[in-house]
């Protein structure tokens, strides 16, 4: 059946292990942002593994759960997806890896509001944030001094930081064997997760995510000189410093703390509270680039090439 990891679909041109967390948990989205749409119900594996639809766990109270709570806690964290499980676990994810299922099977109400659907015991009732482009990442490599140029619709935004006590500059690792690591496969897995940053570092590390740290800083180009360990040719960051890449393709052209008119979203601030907004309820889609392309043809923001950060803590 249908799986909304195709809206990245492509991007997979490796065998890629699964992402492991160094995530800080930023807070639900408090400004109003449009709706997210719902996209039907949509098997789950375990948790942690490759089978597991969604990434990412909140730990928001399941016990008093509402659709709204959690779409405003994926939104506050970059995500495309937001999906409800067991009467109101809420996970978040860029791609979702199940396979979609009959509605009947997230039968459960919400923890928070029993007039809404939270999911089944083994099922997630998914909902996706219109703001993102639907996007077939691909084309060619193109190489520069021994830095990738472009790949899978990623560009490079130079070398960062990543020596912070308060956690990682990019928070999710991914799980690749660092003595064959080129920007190649690094991009390339965080492609298949959705994510808008990639970053190499120490020759062999690879990291993803939505935003920068907020205590990361642009370091000076000749910190990342290391050669990447599965191509000597290439750099791949340095100790403690990243080669960071950004698809803008990737990002959302609303994220949360938009505002209308705006020339930068990718720069726009996250806020601290739960938002009020409510989740649009809609049929299931059987394609995501029906509902998606709408969204992305009515927003003629322009994105910069800054990578997003997180706010100040």
């Amino acid at each position: 059946m249908f799986s909304l990891r195709n809206t990245v679909a492509g991007a997979a041109l490796a065998l890629i292990g699964m992402a492991q967390a160094h995530h800080v948990e930023l807070p639900s989205c408090l400004e109003p942002f449009q709706p997210f749409v719902a996209s039907g119900c949509y098997s789950d594996g375990v948790e942690g593994t490759n089978g597991a639809a969604l990434i990412y766990r909140s730990s928001q109270n399941q016990y008093n759960m509402t659709v709204e709570k959690c779409v405003a806690e994926c939104k506050g964290n970059g995500f495309r997806y937001a999906g409800l499980k067991y009467w109101g676990v809420c996970y978040c994810g860029s791609t979702v890896g199940g396979a979609q299922l009959d509605d009947k099977e997230c039968n459960l109400p919400c923890s928070g509001d029993n007039t809404q659907k939270c999911g089944g015991d083994k099922s997630l009732s998914i909902y996706q944030d219109p703001t993102f482009k639907v996007t077939n990442l691909g084309g060619v490599v193109t190489l520069v001094k021994g830095v990738v140029q472009s790949i899978a619709g990623y560009k490079p935004n130079g070398c960062y930081t990543d020596a912070s006590a308060k956690g990682r500059a990019l928070t999710w690792a991914m799980d690749l064997d660092s003595s064959t690591m080129t920007p190649t496969r690094c991009l390339n897995a965080c492609a298949n997760q959705g994510f808008p940053l990639a970053g190499i570092e120490y020759g062999g590390e690879c990291y993803c995510g939505n935003v920068l740290a907020n205590d990361t800083m642009k370091a000076d180009v000749n910190d990342c000189n290391m050669a990447c360990n599965g191509d000597k040719t290439l750099l791949c960051g340095g100790p403690s410093r990243l080669s960071v890449y950004i698809s803008e393709d990737l990002l959302s052209l609303q994220p949360c703390g938009y505002k209308q008119g705006s020339s930068d979203p990718s720069s726009s601030s996250v806020s601290s509270a739960a938002s009020s907004t409510s989740a649009t309820t809609s049929s299931s889609v059987d394609s995501s680039t029906t509902t998606l392309s709408t969204a992305a043809s009515s927003s003629s923001a322009a994105l910069t090439n800054n990578p997003p950060v997180n706010p100040p803590t």
